[in-house]
């Protein structure tokens, strides 16, 4: 075990993935395996790639940090040092525990772009403003999401705003919507 009683140690391999432990891995190919990356599509289109914090930070990182607190709380507790094994396939896994009890209870569809938080609802969505930049729209709940179905002159609007601000010049500690 841990020769210093009070000692946290770090297991960062991956138990479900033995097979592939002498192997090159990265965020990507780890999302792949718990098939969150074919969750973030839109219909008719390839997997849209999340940066690497999906994988690298959401499902490895955080976990890890998690775990060395935990650890860190225990061990002063009981004076017995930890193991922790954190793993991205794992943490990611865990991560899409929703979406994965939502699939198999007939709630989500598999395929990307026919869910509310995957573009398959107008109401969930980023549109392209008249000045190029992205509007992201979210009113997930029925008393937000009834006012405006589709971009409708609110949402123009406010894309009208940000246009007529965008030529006036640049504004100081404000950003432009960008799709991400």
């Amino acid at each position: 075990m841990l020769r210093n009683r009070k000692s946290i140690a770090l297991d960062l391999k991956d138990p479900q993935a033995v097979a592939l432990s002498q192997t090159a891995g990265h965020d990507i190919g780890y999302i792949s395996l718990t098939d969150v990356l074919n969750a973030i599509e839109r219909a008719g289109e390839p997997p849209s790639i999340p940066l690497n914090l999906v994988g690298d930070y959401a499902g490895g990182s955080l976990y890890l940090a998690l775990g060395i607190l935990s650890a860190l709380l225990e061990t002063r507790v009981s004076g017995q040092g930890q193991v922790i094994d954190a793993a991205i396939v794992d943490g990611t896994a865990s991560l899409a525990t929703t979406f994965f009890g939502m699939h198999a209870a007939g709630m989500l569809h598999k395929q990307g772009g026919m869910n509310i938080n995957d573009s398959g609802a107008p109401f969930y969505e980023v549109y392209e403003c008249a000045y190029g930049k992205w509007l992201s729209v979210g009113p997930m709940e029925e008393k937000f999401y009834s006012l405006p179905a589709k971009p409708s002159s609110i949402w123009m609007e406010l894309c009208n705003r940000r246009l007529r601000r965008a030529s006036a010049g640049p504004s100081r500690g404000r950003r432009d919507l960008q799709r991400q």
